[in-house]
């Protein structure tokens, strides 16, 4: 300003210019740190104030409310740690009285739950011991100890049930004994054995003197002893037993003549055996069933003959093909064990000892079940590797626990059926062939179960990871109806596995007839 007062040049001007306004900026700071620090302070008492309500609250455990100043004083200073920690406390302590309250409605309907049942417990009984069902009441008292151990009106009551059960028992065991023994009195009245049942009638009076039953009997057998007619009458008896006897082995020895001609397949040979049998016993309802199942085998094989003849060319060229097969390669003789042969299993003896111990697989898996007629071989050894060797015509399959199952084909050599089966490992561990059954079920609601007649190979697989097997299964051919299905069940030996394949009737029929 001195400056500016000598001479009039502009910039003492401009510099006078800039420090008013930096006077007035610093002027305006100070007066807007004023404004700050007193509203902080107006802030802080706000605060201080709250907080000094809240925790009023808290102390009189009002906790909903106190929570409620805290986060007012959490709205006013957000960052202070003090209202956090008493709001996380009034949770934590609201959680904790929720939870008790809770258990102590829980605990208040499980004792009321407790007296109700111990209350219809103790009704139950009282019910029973006016119907006189004691042991029904002492069941019902013992619940309600159970529910009251020291509850002394259940455990007087319980006791008098259990008196009365005790007389009960003993009047129960004076009327056993009589009956025992009067029952054994009569038995050898019936037999005739007349001393030792006035014996033991003698023994059932003295059980029961006030019964007059077992006085008169012996009374009776005396009398029976002293008729002479008696012994005549025993005799006509005894006539009549042995003519039983013999008409009863008669039907014995002409059933087990039928049994074993049906085994020879000598079907109408067996049916007047069954006849015979029927002359003997008119109502056997097994002689009935055999003979009827004869009549089907023969109708069965009539109808197979049909068949034949109405693809006869088909059959002449399956003929041509086996002569030519059996003129470069003659069939040689064959015996019980000559099978046409299967992979070797994976492990050495010793290896599946170790690995598998307990288990025999020399021999078939336990629970296999066979046709009474079960031979090791096929009925054509030839026919038989033909199967196998045929390509696939079938693709039925399914898939449980990685082990997947495919019916590849059907085929028939006289009255015997083929399943081809192919088994294909898809898991980590080994499968151990286990049982197999064929269950026809028919529409009618009945089911028959086609026990083996053959199985391929007798040595069942162990099929190990990634790879696969085949297997046969032969069974007695039946005309199955289009609309019945045929279920093939495998099980691993450790039965942890069991897989269920169906195969529809239609399929059957076709391939059966295609034969």
């Amino acid at each position: 300003m001195e400056a500016y007062k000598i001479i009039k040049k502009p910039w003492p001007g401009e510099q006078i210019k800039k420090i008013d306004q930096i006077v007035a900026a610093q002027a305006a700071q100070a007066k807007e740190e004023k404004i700050r620090a007193e509203k902080e302070k107006a802030e802080t008492q706000q605060f201080n104030q709250i907080i000094k309500k809240a925790d009023a609250l808290l102390a009189k455990s009002e906790y909903k409310d106190a929570k409620k100043q805290y986060l007012n004083a959490l709205s006013i200073k957000a960052n202070e740690n003090y209202p956090k920690q008493k709001i996380q406390f009034i949770n934590e302590t609201l959680d904790r009285l929720a939870a008790e309250e809770i258990a102590r409605k829980e605990k208040l309907a499980a004792e009321l739950e407790l007296n109700r049942k111990y209350q219809l417990a103790l009704s139950n009984g009282k019910s029973s011991i006016i119907k006189e069902d004691f042991a029904n009441a002492k069941s019902a008292f013992t619940e309600a100890l159970l529910l009251k151990p020291k509850d002394a009106e259940a455990t007087r009551l319980l006791h008098e049930v259990e008196s009365k059960l005790a007389e009960i028992a003993r009047i129960n065991d004076i009327e056993n004994k009589y009956d025992l023994t009067k029952g054994i009195a009569d038995s050898l009245l019936l037999n005739n054995d007349f001393s030792k049942a006035i014996s033991l009638y003698q023994e059932a009076h003295n059980i029961k003197p006030e019964e007059t039953y077992a006085l008169s009997m012996i009374k009776y057998c005396n009398a029976e002893i002293k008729a002479a007619a008696i012994q005549k009458q025993q005799d006509e008896i005894l006539a009549a037993q042995n003519a039983e006897i013999e008409k009863d082995k008669q039907f014995h020895d002409l059933m087990k003549e039928a049994a074993d001609l049906v085994s020879e397949k000598d079907f109408e040979a067996a049916e007047s055996k069954y006849a015979q049998a029927l002359q003997i016993r008119p109502d056997d309802k097994y002689a009935q069933f055999r003979l009827k199942m004869c009549g089907d085998q023969m109708e069965m094989a009539k109808e197979a003959n049909d068949m034949a003849k109405k693809d006869s060319k088909k059959k002449s060229k399956r003929k041509n093909n086996q002569a030519n097969q059996q003129q470069v390669n003659p069939e040689a003789p064959l015996d019980s064990t000559d099978v046409y042969k299967p992979l070797p299993l994976p492990y050495n003896s010793e290896e599946l000892a170790a690995k598998y111990p307990g288990i025999n697989f020399d021999k078939f898996p336990d629970g296999q079940l066979l046709d009474d007629n079960f031979k090791s071989k096929a009925d054509n050894l030839y026919s038989f590797k033909s199967f196998l060797a045929q390509k696939p015509d079938l693709s039925l399959s399914t898939e449980t626990d990685n082990i997947k199952v495919t019916c590849q084909g059907i085929d028939f050599v006289y009255q015997t059926a083929y399943l081809k089966i192919l088994i294909q490992n898809n898991g980590k561990e080994d499968f151990l062939t286990g049982p197999m059954m064929l269950t026809w079920n028919r529409t009618s609601g009945t089911s028959i179960k086609l026990y083996p007649l053959f199985l391929y190979p007798v040595q069942f697989p162990i099929i190990t990871p990634g790879n696969e097997a085949l297997v046969v299964y032969g069974f007695n051919s039946y005309k199955i109806g289009s609309s019945d299905k045929l279920n093939l069940e495998i099980s691993d030996r450790p039965n942890r596995i069991n897989i269920s394949l169906e195969i529809k009737g239609s399929v059957y029929e076709k391939a059966f007839n295609e034969y």
